[in-house]
């Protein structure tokens, strides 16, 4: 019936032409709104294909300071801080570093600045964190 191939389809990682085509921002907002499209999300970023993992991470990769204390964003921020070379994240903590005390108060923030920690001592950089 349509209600169980309404259900299957959700339950599918998002497609690389899904990806390609979606404004992340948009995306992002309308996935607070939606818990079985966030859900669809962390699917997608954990157990999809990783071509399609990699280019959500890369489209949502510039917003980490807007989406890190949105309901959602925070999660993709998160996920964006792990899968990030060495040179994005640099870029992503300098961003990050002024607003962490602003972050660490923030209800969803505060996952973002605990992941933005965990990354820089595992980084080697627990230096430019204690700047």
């Amino acid at each position: 019936d349509g209600a169980s191939s309404k259900a299957k389809v959700i339950d599918e990682p998002l497609t690389l032409s899904e990806v390609e085509s979606c404004d992340i921002l948009e995306f992002i907002t309308d996935l607070a709104k939606d818990k079985s499209r966030f859900r669809l999300l962390q699917r997608t970023l954990t157990k999809g294909p990783s071509e399609v993992a990699q280019l959500l991470l890369k489209k949502a990769g510039p917003f980490v300071t807007q989406l890190a204390s949105d309901q959602c964003g925070n999660y993709i921020t998160q996920k964006v801080l792990e899968a990030a070379d060495d040179d994005f994240f640099r870029k992503s903590f300098e961003e990050l570093r002024g607003c962490l005390l602003e972050l660490s108060q923030d209800p969803h923030g505060t996952r973002v600045a605990q992941k933005v920690v965990e990354e820089a001592v595992r980084r080697g950089m627990v230096d430019e964190l204690l700047e």
